[in-house]
C-alpha cells in the first residue's frame, strides 16, 4: 500500500517538475523576435505608409466639402475617429492591456 501512495505522489511531483521546466520554453514561444511578430511589425509599417497619404487626402477632401457646406458634422467626426483608430491602434492596445492588466 505504501508503494502505491509513493507512486501517485511521485507522479504528481514529476508532473509539477516537468511543467515548471516547460515554462521557459512556453515563454520563449511568445518572444518578441518571433517570425509572426516580425511579419506583423512589417505589415504595420506598410499599412502606415499607405494610410498616411490617404488620410491626408481624406482630410483635404472633407475640408473642401465642409467649406462648401456639403458634408454633415457626423461625417467629419467619423473621419476623425477613423484616423485616430488607424494611427493610434498600438497605443490603444497598450492602454487596454494596462487597464485590464492583461
Amino acid at each position: 500500500m505504501k508503494s502505491i501512495v509513493f507512486r501517485v505522489h511521485g507522479a504528481r511531483i514529476g508532473f509539477v517538475l516537468a511543467s515548471l521546466l516547460a515554462f521557459p520554453l512556453l515563454a520563449h514561444a511568445q518572444a518578441r523576435d518571433s517570425p509572426f511578430a516580425r511579419g506583423l511589425a512589417g505589415f504595420q509599417t506598410d499599412l502606415y505608409a499607405w494610410m498616411t497619404p490617404i488620410a491626408i487626402i481624406a482630410v483635404m477632401v472633407v475640408g473642401i466639402l465642409a467649406f462648401a457646406q456639403r458634408i454633415s458634422g457626423a461625417m467629419c467626426a467619423a473621419l476623425i475617429v477613423g484616423i485616430v483608430l488607424v494611427f493610434g491602434a498600438p497605443q490603444l492596445v497598450v492602454w487596454v492591456r494596462d487597464v485590464f492588466t492583461v
